[in-house]
This record gives structure tokens, sequence and C-alpha cells, in this order.
């Protein structure tokens, strides 16, 4: 399983997801934890997931094709 890590334009969960991107892909993480120590590094304090989520709007989630959810 892999992670990647999104926000919400103005904190706004309808305006959809901007993702962390390397070049032109979503970067992944292998673990959750990997994806945090990204994020604390990013903003240059220590926080937890749930300070990353209430106070920064950043959120970890399971890497998931979308297109293909049908599929299944």
């Amino acid at each position: 399983m892999e992670y990647r890590i999104y926000r919400h334009p103005e904190g706004i969960g309808l305006n959809g997801k901007e993702f962390v991107m390397d070049k032109k892909e979503i970067m992944l993480f292998n673990t959750v934890n990997d994806a945090e120590k990204f994020l604390i590094k990013a903003i240059g304090k220590k926080a937890t997931r749930v300070e990353l989520e209430d106070d920064y709007g950043l959120h970890i989630e399971e890497n998931v094709d979308e297109e293909n959810l049908d599929e299944r």
C-alpha cells in the first residue's frame, strides 16, 4: 500500500483535492510515517497527524486508482 498527501484549496472540501507533486507525478510514500516526516520537514515544525490536518489542512490517504474503482 502507498500513501499520498493532499489538501483542499482554500480549506473547502467542495474544491476537490490538490496533491503533493514531484514534477508531473503525485508523490507516493511507502508508509503514513514517511508522509508525516515529509510534511513535518516541509512546514518546518513538529506536528502530529491531527495537527497537520486541523492546523494546516494537510491530509494523508491511501493511494487509490479512482478511475478504476468501478472495475472492482
